[in-house]
């Protein structure tokens, strides 16, 4: 009988922690821009490949991904981030040639990844998605509102 009511308890405590979270956004760019479409598009990616890099046995399926983030990323580097339009206007070519940059060395990342991949070293690729991972942080917090 203790146990139920401990049980409960433990349920009812969950549920009350999970009500006050807030809820998880998709993307950390404006909804209503091309970049916020290929910007959701990459996070599930990065979701699909964090699972997978961990398996030998998923590696095609890691190669796929690989290639289909290193697409994307290298189709949103040219588009204009959303703090752009916040920039003084003789910072913002500056600003604009820092996120390119930003994206075209995590899509160097990604073939790293890729590369690590096609060695069988899968816990490299681990290390290079964590890297990946980080750099996406960053790269919201500097270049989104959201951050």
């Amino acid at each position: 009988m203790k146990l139920t009511a401990f049980a409960l308890a433990l349920v009812f405590a969950a549920t009350l922690v999970l009500m006050n979270l807030p809820a998880p956004t998709q993307a950390s760019v404006k909804d209503d821009t091309p970049l916020a479409d290929q910007m959701l598009e990459i996070q599930g990616i990065l979701k699909k490949i964090r699972r997978s890099v961990r398996k030998p046995e998923q590696n095609e399926e890691s190669l796929q991904l690989a290639n289909d983030l290193v697409k994307g990323m290298l189709a949103s580097r040219l588009m204009p981030p959303p703090m752009l339009e916040k920039i003084p206007a003789d910072q913002k070519d500056a600003f604009r040639a820092g996120y390119r940059k930003m994206m075209a060395e995590t899509a160097k990342m990604v073939l790293d990844l890729e590369i690590a991949i096609l060695d069988g070293d899968n816990d490299k690729a681990q290390e290079l998605y964590k890297q990946i991972a980080d750099m996406e942080e960053k790269g919201h917090a500097k270049y989104t509102e959201g951050g």
